[in-house]
């Protein structure tokens, strides 16, 4: 059914642009304001932006927490499973000083491309040392993880823990993604209050692991300001996340699954196969499907998958591996598992007009 005019889309990763190039259009068409975050121009000329440190200015954000979160979320695939100490190090120090630049910094340098300029300074010790001496540090949290930052060995541990908060912000210095970064384009204050607003965060595959850290600040920060609403919208705010096992293990994604539904937010979310949701939350998996008010299966062509998801439907697995390509099972809570043909935009009558040509196709057309 066709998205309700005032609804909020959010495509959360569209990897190729192909939903972007598809239905921004008609998105626009609708009312809604399209915001398009291509830091690699896939689909774009010029890409929107989005500062994820805007969130320290949302009604209800708790500074020093919320640093901590995004700090997390830069953290996240850099951990060092053989000693964790340089991340228990690392990760503080990367939220005191995303805090420290929130309170301390000019407006216009309040982002993240501030903090990663003040770790690959010449003498970041030193600037630290002087800001402390001087009682520039104005938030508590910062000022007690600088201390604690300083206090270490200056030999060898020291820039141990530097190079490792430095690795956190690497991917987010090239020109393009900090452009990206430096100041929003759109406010983050329309999406808590459930202004129609479509967002396609477009990261092409190639990037998707090298820019990690990129993309999980992004979706963060979207899922972070839905919780800060303190009335439901009149329409729901709908998240598609395709690709989702490229977040890694993403707690946030969890917790959205779970239990958003009641910040009037419905999160689609699209897996390869089952195998990435239990190896990315091995002991969560089941509470995400079970929370899930729908199931949808397609593409089924072998008896490993056939089985897995024959257990969860409860069906027959040999009825999965007949199933046309075409076909879907869908499982809605409470009901039994149907099989129905795919909705396929190119055909239906009900999205004459609705949708622009897929540009990734264009060359096997004429051919």
């Amino acid at each position: 059914r066709p998205v309700r005019q005032g609804q909020a889309l959010m495509t959360v990763v569209d990897p190729k642009g192909e939903n972007c190039q598809v239905t921004a259009r008609r998105r626009r068409e609708m009312g809604q304001q399209v915001v398009v975050l291509d830091p690699f121009r896939i689909v774009s000329d010029k890409s929107d932006s989005l500062n994820p440190m805007d969130l320290l200015s949302l009604c209800g954000s708790v500074l020093d927490c919320d640093s901590e979160m995004i700090a997390s979320q830069m953290a996240a695939g850099h951990l060092f499973s053989h000693d964790p100490y340089w991340n228990d190090m690392a990760t503080p120090l990367t939220a005191g000083l995303t805090a420290h630049v929130a309170t301390s910094s000019p407006k216009a340098e309040r982002n993240l491309n501030k903090v990663r300029e003040i770790f690959y300074h010449d003498d970041m010790d030193y600037t630290l040392a002087v800001w402390l001496d001087n009682k520039d540090v104005k938030c508590r949290m910062s000022r007690e993880e600088f201390v604690s930052y300083l206090s270490i060995p200056s030999d060898k541990t020291r820039p141990c823990v530097r190079s490792t908060a430095t690795a956190y912000v690497k991917a987010l210095g090239s020109d393009n993604v900090a452009q990206t970064l430096q100041k929003s384009t759109f406010d983050l204050n329309d999406l808590v209050e459930g202004k129609p607003l479509t967002i396609y965060i477009v990261i092409p595959p190639e990037k998707l692991e090298s820019h990690r850290a990129l993309l999980r600040l992004w979706v963060g920060t979207l899922l972070t300001a839905v919780i800060r609403r303190k009335h439901l919208p009149e329409q729901r705010t709908l998240f598609m996340i395709d690709e989702a096992a490229q977040l890694g293990t993403f707690p946030l994604l969890r917790q959205a699954i779970t239990l958003y539904r009641g910040y009037g937010m419905q999160v689609w979310s699209f897996w390869q196969d089952l195998s990435q949701l239990k190896q990315l939350y091995p002991n969560d998996w089941e509470t995400m499907v079970n929370n899930s008010s729908a199931l949808q299966v397609f593409g089924i062509h072998n008896n490993l998958i056939a089985r897995q998801w024959g257990e969860v439907l409860g069906i027959d697995p040999a009825r999965l591996l007949s199933m046309p390509q075409e076909d879907l099972m869908i499982q809605r809570h409470g009901q039994e598992t149907v099989q129905c043909r795919r909705a396929n935009y190119l055909r239906d009558r009900v999205f004459k007009d609705q949708y622009d040509p897929n540009e990734r196709f264009a060359l096997s057309r004429h051919r």
